[in-house]
Order: C-alpha cells, then structure tokens, then sequence
C-alpha cells in the first residue's frame, strides 16, 4: 500500500533524475595501486565513452543512468552488460530486464533487449557491470529493494517494540535469578 503514496513516486522520480544528471567514468589505480586516474585510451576510453553518451542504440547515457537507479531502487540490482566486438573492444552497454549471479562459476546469467530481440546470455564477470543498491543482502553478493529492507526494518522495529509493550504491561519489572552457592575455591 505504501506504493500508492504520491510522495514515494515522486522520491523515485527526484532520485532517478538527479542520477541521469551524474557523469559515470571508469578509472583505474595507478601503477603503485594507489591513486585512481582517468584512463581515456584503448578499451576504457570507449568505455567511458559509452557510460558517457551513448550506450547502445536504444538510450541515451542519462536514460541508462536513470534505469540503473530504478532497478536499484525496485530490484536491488541493475546489470549492465558489456557486449565486446571480435577484437574484445566494448561494443555497447546494455542494461539488463533480467539477470542474475551464477554462484560458484564467477558469472552471470542475463537477458537484455536490443533492436534484434530479446538476447540471453552467459556472461563472465568482466563483462557483466553489477551496480547493487547500498542495502546488501546477508552474504553480501547482490542488493535488497529498498522496499523489502524497509520491511524487513519495520519487522525488526516491531518485534523491539512489542517486547518493550510487554515489559510495560509487566510494570517494567524483570526476574534476576542468583545463586546461593558458596564460591568454589580452586587449588592448584
């Protein structure tokens, strides 16, 4: 019932857009394993290029942006796959309606929409981008949506404040249990 609630799309809506607004780039560290540093040639050149302007040949870099964030949002994850040419240059990015990590094997199973059709694909994780969202399920691999944490939070929350109403009702007292016995001593 909480979807409903104008307020919340119109959160969704501010967020995805401030998002489509942000400028992606992929950097890598320096040869120390420092500093991170632009890296505007060969293969990350076009990468950046294409998280940049255009991904793909259906949306632009800030609808792929967008997306991102309302799959993050809903979903927990947004995946975006690297389609690479024969030489292994990056192609085009495409944002994934389905997918999900392969566990054990280091890769992906995804589904994405192109001007072909629908594709799937077996993907490895250095083609796979994984954007998750900031709440991380328990083994850490992969997002909540944010509507299930929240959930999850309120359940959480509730249970806390049942046992507090419980105590009340009890006038706030507790039982201590303490044992008469004499202290053993130890020898050595």
């Amino acid at each position: 019932s909480s979807l409903l609630v104008p307020a919340w799309y119109r959160g969704v809506s501010l967020r995805m857009q401030t998002m489509g607004q942000m400028k992606v780039q992929y950097q890598r560290r320096n040869k120390l394993g420092g500093n991170f540093l632009e890296d505007d040639y060969g293969q990350n050149g076009v990468l950046n290029y294409l998280l940049q302007v255009r991904p793909n040949a259906l949306m632009t870099a800030s609808q792929l942006l967008e997306q991102i964030e309302f799959r993050k949002i809903f979903y927990g994850n947004a995946y975006v796959y690297v389609e690479r040419g024969l030489d292994g240059m990056p192609q085009s990015l495409w944002l994934c309606t389905g997918g999900n990590y392969v566990l054990g094997e280091d890769g992906y199973s995804l589904t994405y929409q192109t001007p072909r059709g629908v594709v799937s694909v077996e993907a490895p994780s250095s083609d796979v981008l994984h954007f998750k969202n900031v709440f991380l399920s328990d083994d850490m691999t992969t997002g909540l949506p944010l509507i299930r944490y929240a959930l999850k939070s309120l359940q959480i929350s509730g249970t806390a404040d049942d046992q507090s109403l419980k105590d009340m009702a009890k006038g706030g007292r507790f039982k201590l249990f303490v044992r008469e016995d004499a202290p053993q001593v130890m020898n050595y």
